[in-house]
Order: structure tokens, then sequence, then C-alpha cells
């Protein structure tokens, strides 16, 4: 069950497709609603992700590079279709990569 305390908050979901990081303005028991939202197309290591945000690594690291577009609008994600879902400490992207 989704902390509720993260209403207001920015949090990494992820999908069964998708990757997307935003502001968590609405729980329901259909989905969530994210604004200031970003879709990640990669993102690296799950770890080092979650540890540093979507930073680019050093190419020595042999890591992908994170990629993420950011959304124009407020996006609505189906509870059937999350595999997971946390607490994302870190700035909401701002600029496409």
């Amino acid at each position: 069950m989704l902390d509720h305390n993260l209403l207001g908050k920015p949090v990494l979901i992820r999908t069964i497709g998708e990757i997307l990081v935003g502001r968590l303005v609405k729980v329901s028991p259909q989905g969530l609603e994210l604004e200031d939202a970003s879709w990640v197309s990669e993102m690296g290591r799950v770890s080092n992700t979650l540890l540093h945000g979507l930073v680019r690594p050093n190419l020595a690291e042999n890591d992908a590079t994170p990629d993420w577009e950011c959304l124009p609008d407020p996006i609505s994600v189906n509870r059937g279709v999350i595999s997971y879902w946390t607490a994302w400490r870190h700035s909401l992207p701002k600029d496409q990569t």
C-alpha cells in the first residue's frame, strides 16, 4: 500500500513497461496521478539511480546513460500496471536530455 505521506512529494514509479518520476498529487483505488512528471527511458542501474538521481554516470563505470523526457501535463498511472514505487529523494528533471 502506498504511503499517503508521499502525497505532494517526488516518487519514482516503475510500471510493466515504463519508468516515471514526478510529484504525487492524487491516490485513488484506480491509480496515481503525477505532476511535473518525466518518462525515463533508461535509468541504468536501479540502485545507482535511487542513490544518485538521474545523473550522467562516469563513462568508465560502463553503466547506461539515464535518458528522460519531461511531460507537459499531469499523468495518471493505473495501479494494475505498477511493478513498484518508491520515494524519489532528488530534484525532478526540468529539462529534456
